[in-house]
């Protein structure tokens, strides 16, 4: 990938920190979560920014079509019209089409922060127009890959999504894409399968509670679209600090020796 010039502030303190613990040894889980943590705090203006520019346009579209509105659909079951499926189908697959956006962006800008390189929004968005085609085709070849060792037996497809779970931040900093990416993907889970499965069990019991936590409020709440609205950019930003976590995550594995044996 093309060299971008940049032009913003990194946080010296963090940057020295930041640097020992990712080059050091191997983070634990709750080591990531915690520089994670710090690098959207140091940086949460051009990160926020990257989230913002991307979906705040997307998840305002159900106050103008209230049938897109996916907390409206759960609550009033509207979702099972045919007419609402397609809409919001169509919605949904122009949402993640243009979501892909903002992960690389934020990928490519957190690196950059982890590097102590000088990042800015348009080089950030300059990155994910150069790799959004490359990660899309990744992506689909990812999908055809696990959905046929789903259908074979579930636990290879679990196995693999594992696996699988760099393959983003492959595409994007390690200008890899297809099989190439997903196995060098794999090249850095190999060997410590289980502790990266815990790594994803944990975002994903976080983004549940989130999830249900809102559409518990939603279903005890007097219902408007704003509300919804809200529960997207929540979700939405959630989503982008999972995106963070599992390229610092990256970052530190890939600055380690690779291990040979299997998990």
């Amino acid at each position: 990938m093309r060299k971008h010039k940049t032009s913003s502030k990194i946080n010296p303190k963090t940057q020295t920190k930041t640097k020992f613990e990712l080059k050091s040894h191997e983070l634990s889980i709750s080591n990531i979560l915690a520089l994670s943590l710090r690098l959207l705090g140091d940086n949460y203006k051009l990160l926020l920014a990257i989230f913002l520019i991307i979906y705040l346009p997307l998840d305002i579209i159900p106050l103008f079509f209230p049938q897109l509105d996916s907390f409206q659909a759960y609550k009033t079951a509207q979702i099972n019209s045919s007419s609402v499926n397609y809409g919001y189908t169509a919605y949904g697959i122009i949402k993640g089409l243009l979501g892909m956006l903002a992960t690389i962006a934020v990928i490519y800008a957190a690196n950059s922060i982890l590097a102590h390189k000088k990042i800015t929004l348009k080089q950030s968005f300059l990155a994910a127009k150069e790799r959004w085609l490359d990660l899309l085709l990744t992506s689909l070849l990812s999908a055809v890959i696990l959905l046929g060792l789903t259908l074979l037996l579930i636990v290879p497809g679990v196995i693999y999504y594992i696996y699988y779970l760099f393959f983003s931040v492959v595409v994007v900093l390690k200008d890899l894409k297809y099989k190439q990416a997903l196995d060098y993907s794999k090249s850095l889970v190999r060997g410590r399968w289980w502790k990266v499965f815990g790594f994803f069990l944990i975002l994903f019991a976080l983004s549940f509670v989130i999830g249900i936590s809102i559409s518990t409020l939603v279903s005890f709440t007097k219902y408007s679209t704003v509300l919804g609205v809200a529960g997207n950019l929540i979700l939405d930003f959630y989503a982008l600090f999972a995106v963070i976590c599992v390229t610092v995550y990256f970052v530190n594995l890939d600055s380690l020796p690779r291990r040979k044996s299997e998990s």
